[in-house]
């Protein structure tokens, strides 16, 4: 009898600007990963950043259309990506947040969030 491998596959779909709703939902998603690769399940996460969530996979929001003095600080949200990353996960921007031609230092990276954002 052929022995089967278990594997957890899932693509999340944030849309949320709401900087403590993200980190809030982004915690869940590494938490339930943490939790099958201890069981032995490996893991293939992708989340999904467009709409108003793709701010958080910016380096700064300057020049974006998120740039505004109420905005959110981005490092909660930076690090819970970095740690994403590090199980495995891989994030995709789906969509530009800015209103004008982007600039390559505020740009979305699907690069891990650990070459995209320092500590």
């Amino acid at each position: 009898m052929a022995e089967v491998e278990s594997a957890a596959r899932c693509v999340w779909d944030f849309t949320t600007g709401d900087a403590r709703r993200f980190c809030d939902r982004l915690a869940l998603v590494i938490d339930t990963g943490e939790d099958f690769q201890k069981r032995g399940i490996a893991c293939d996460f992708v989340l999904l950043l467009h709409g108003a969530a793709t701010q958080f996979g910016a380096r700064t929001l300057s020049g974006t259309k998120f740039d505004k003095p109420d905005a959110a600080d981005l490092a909660p949200a930076h690090a819970l990506l970095r740690r994403f990353a590090r199980m495995g996960g891989r994030i995709v921007c789906a969509a530009s947040p800015w209103n004008a031609r982007p600039s390559p230092k505020t740009t979305c990276s699907t690069a891990p969030p650990s070459s995209a954002m320092s500590s």
